[in-house]
């Protein structure tokens, strides 16, 4: 494990030392929200259906001129537009080899100029609308998410349980109790299975997987746990209606980097499979990974090592090779997650960069799984290190979900970012939401900077859910560019298999 890594871990145990343990009735007052403003809305309940999610929304997307609503001058950055280059000069990350594998391919810049140069400081938005939030007690530290039916789970860095969230009423959210777990537990990693009742939680203190029945919503019922070989640093949850598989990818040089645990019995987790890039001649440290609906292939994000792609028949999980047994990676630096887009040509990657300067987005074309390579990338103006806000703020991606040919990426210090990639060659920002970060929450994960946006987002009945580790859950409304059909999925996730 890297040494920051260690010495976030010591921080948070003394954190947790200090800390007062989790209510399990209390419904904090909700500080620091954003009013609303006055749209005809009709918000779907979770239990409820929509009869036509299209018609849900009244107005009309905003367009690039407008941005809507602004709480501070766009121009208080003094950032002027960045201009648009190729991707081999446009980056400054020292980490990124800026030649492509396959220069044949055309590649797209990294930020084109059709993309507003926005201020991603607190209480900006533009084509999204915050519905709901509850800053869960400002308690700070908080991690993943899980959603099932009227209820959300929210894992932490800092407490020994995970929280539970009421979303009966999207605009009014509300913290109503946690499910513990043991006392040193660290259940950071959520996931929600709707269609079987199944909580899972992955515990990277004490190298853990936990299940829980949550037909109950409010009062999840522990089912089973299994000990892994190492701390499950993040995991993929497939399924697909009655067998269940976590892919842990346990980030660590020491083999194996990835475990699969079969939890169609929650009771009793078998452990099914193991794997390891060193056993394969391939370098990198898996930091996370995803897996195609079928089941049958795996798409690593292998950190320094970048992306590649493996075929799984389990218990075999083996590296995609030529003809000749050669396998070649995309090479993105800190490739942090891996994501499928609706094209099943490409991959979305995202890159964990920071002190600036920082990364972001990148779109790997795969039609030879082989030898994949990145075709596109998308980063924010922010990138550029200057007129940086105080406070060590981190303008990097961390977890982005797929919605057709939009991606919603919460993206730590700038909040939830939305990008159209419907060209595969020219990606562009067509909306993006900043919290204004009000109250008295202590430091958390990152630091002292007040937007930490963590979680990967979660689409349900039109609405995306998102966790930010410092200030809590919020609950928004996407109103750009192809809002139509974001209203028309009803369920979107990128760290687990939803079913179509």
């Amino acid at each position: 494990m890297r040494a920051g890594h260690w010495l976030a871990l010591v921080y948070v145990i003394l954190v947790s030392a200090c800390a007062p343990a989790m209510g399990t009735t209390v419904v904090p007052s909700i500080e620091g929200t954003v009013p609303l403003p006055p749209v005809s809305r009709t918000v779907e309940r979770p239990g409820e259906k929509v009869a036509d999610a299209a018609s849900a929304l009244t107005r009309e997307p905003a367009t690039p001129t407008a941005a809507t609503p602004t709480r501070i001058p766009a121009t208080a950055t003094g950032i002027p537009p960045l201009p648009a280059t190729s991707r081999a000069s446009a980056t400054s990350t020292p980490w990124f080899s800026p030649t492509p594998r396959h220069t044949s391919s055309p590649t797209a810049t990294a930020m084109p100029t059709s993309t507003p140069d926005l201020v991603t400081l607190p209480g900006h938005a533009w084509n999204m609308e915050l519905v709901g939030h509850d800053p869960l007690e400002s308690r700070g530290w908080w991690a993943s998410m899980g959603l099932h039916d009227t209820c959300a789970y929210i894992g932490s860095y800092a407490q020994s349980a995970v929280a539970i969230v009421d979303v009966s009423d999207p605009e009014n959210p509300r913290f109503v109790g946690s499910a513990a777990l043991e006392e040193a537990a660290q259940p950071v990693e959520v996931r929600a299975v709707p269609e079987l009742d199944l909580l899972v939680v992955a515990d990277l203190r004490q190298h853990k997987l936990f299940t829980f029945d949550i037909s109950d919503c409010m009062h999840p019922k522990l089912r089973g746990s299994i000990q892994l070989p190492g701390s499950p640093h993040e995991f993929f949850l497939w399924h697909d209606g009655s067998t269940v598989l976590a892919y842990a990818a346990l980030f660590d040089d020491a083999p194996p980097a990835l475990v699969v645990v079969d939890l169609t019995d929650p009771i009793r987790p078998q452990e099914v499979a193991r794997w390891s890039a060193a056993e394969e001649g391939a370098r990198g440290i898996l930091h996370s990974l995803s897996v195609s609906l079928d089941g049958r292939k795996a798409y690593l994000a292998l950190w320094d090592g970048g992306l590649l792609v493996a075929e799984v028949d389990l218990p075999q999980i083996r590296l995609t090779r030529d003809r000749q047994g050669q396998f070649s990676a995309a090479s993105f630096a800190k490739t942090h997650s891996a994501v499928p887009m609706d094209d099943p040509r490409y991959i979305l990657l995202a890159s964990e960069v920071f002190p600036c300067p920082f990364n972001g987005l990148a779109l790997a074309d795969i039609s030879d799984a082989a030898q994949p390579r990145i075709v596109s990338e998308f980063k924010l103006p922010e990138n550029r290190c200057t007129d940086l806000p105080p406070g060590g703020p981190v303008f990097s991606p961390h977890n982005p979900t797929v919605v057709g040919n939009l991606v919603f990426a919460s993206w730590y210090s700038a909040g939830v970012q939305a990008i159209d990639w419907s060209d595969p060659l020219a990606p562009r920002r067509v909306g993006q939401f900043l919290p204004l970060a009000e109250g008295d929450t202590p430091s958390s994960l990152l630091g002292d900077y007040p937007i930490q946006m963590f979680s990967y987002p979660i689409l349900r009945g039109g609405l995306i859910y998102v966790v930010d580790s410092v200030s809590g859950l919020y609950i928004l409304q996407y109103t750009g560019p192809g809002m139509e059909e974001v209203n028309a999925v009803p369920r979107a996730e990128g760290n687990l298999s939803v079913l179509r």
